[in-house]
């Protein structure tokens, strides 16, 4: 009836109960217990204790709000819980990579309370690129109707910590790139000179200063990147920007680098773009004059990828439909 899907991340943990007959997700639970932290905080011997512990915890805390008993639900869970630093580490799949999950890697770890073993899914290599967890988005994406006539041919852009751009031909994933936006953004922002030249006012959120994020994403076009950075720096001493403006064009940037990327490679294919941000990477590809072939998931259907990826893997182990 119910089934856990589990995205456990370097920096974050998020566990959702989702019913099986329709996908929908009843409850969720996140915490700060990424795979870092337990990682960092453990002996190595004890890693896999800890995450199990863990785990287990927040099973049983979701199952207690909604009036359930864990014992037979069954847990399925993708990120680098299964790095070398997670709770047990798996060989990649390898490219290509059927978009049906049939290729996916997976193994259950067991519990030692006696409740069945979770299902952890293994990430995906090609010879020089690596991701964990966005393999479970993109199984989820082709899944949907809406979107499985792009499993065909098209290239699929996971914006995050560490960008995800994925070729997809033929019903496989073929290769992708890897783009350290968010946390270029993150460590320059927060622990460079950089910091004193931004500021983020969340009373704003996402209300984009519409020329600081355009003159960010134009300077992406024909520089290098370093030296672009240091506009960053120079918008706010020589009066251009203030900082709250700048923090747009430092984010236009790092995203216009994606933007002009793709531009640069050419092609036809479409472009399809899945982030609960959509509507601000949208304006950088745009700007780079990807209109035409750009299609955009809903944020709402994105924040539902993981959930959609597990249960077709789910499906595939049980034979049973989720």
């Amino acid at each position: 009836m119910f089934f856990f899907s589990c995205d456990w991340g370097t920096s974050s943990f998020r566990l959702r109960l989702v019913r099986r007959a329709n996908g929908a997700v009843e409850g969720e639970l996140r915490s700060e217990e990424g795979v870092a932290r337990l990682a960092r905080d453990q002996a190595p011997g004890k890693r896999a204790k800890a995450f199990e512990r863990a785990l287990d915890a927040h099973v049983r805390e979701l199952s207690r709000r909604h009036g359930l008993q864990p014992g037979d639900i069954p847990v399925v869970v993708s990120g680098m819980a299964s790095s070398s630093v997670g709770w047990r580490e798996l060989p990649y799949a390898q490219v290509p990579f059927p978009v049906d999950g049939s290729g996916a890697v997976t193994a259950p770890v067991p519990f030692s309370t006696g409740r069945p073993p979770a299902t952890l899914v293994s990430g995906l290599r090609t010879e020089t690129e690596v991701m964990r967890g966005e393999e479970a988005q993109l199984i989820g994406l082709f899944s949907l109707p809406a979107w499985k006539g792009f499993a065909g041919d098209s290239l699929v852009l996971l914006p995050g910590t560490h960008s995800k751009h994925v070729v997809v031909r033929d019903g496989a994933l073929t290769g992708f790139r890897t783009f350290m936006t968010g946390e270029l953004f993150e460590v320059l922002a927060t622990q460079s000179m950089l910091r004193h030249s931004v500021e983020y006012s969340p009373r704003e959120g996402v209300r984009v200063c519409n020329a600081a994020f355009e003159a960010g994403v134009a300077s992406a076009k024909d520089r290098p990147l370093s030296q672009a950075l240091f506009q960053v720096r120079t918008n706010t001493l020589l009066g251009r920007f203030a900082p709250r403006e700048n923090f747009w064009f430092f984010s236009g940037l790092l995203m216009g680098v994606e933007s002009f990327d793709v531009a640069r490679r050419g092609g036809d294919s479409p472009v399809v773009l899945c982030s609960p941000l959509a509507g601000v990477y949208e304006r950088a590809f745009r700007q780079a004059g990807l209109g035409p072939r750009l299609k955009v998931v809903a944020p709402d259907e994105v924040e539902k990828l993981s959930v959609r990826g597990h249960a077709v893997i789910l499906q595939r182990q049980q034979g049973a439909k989720p």
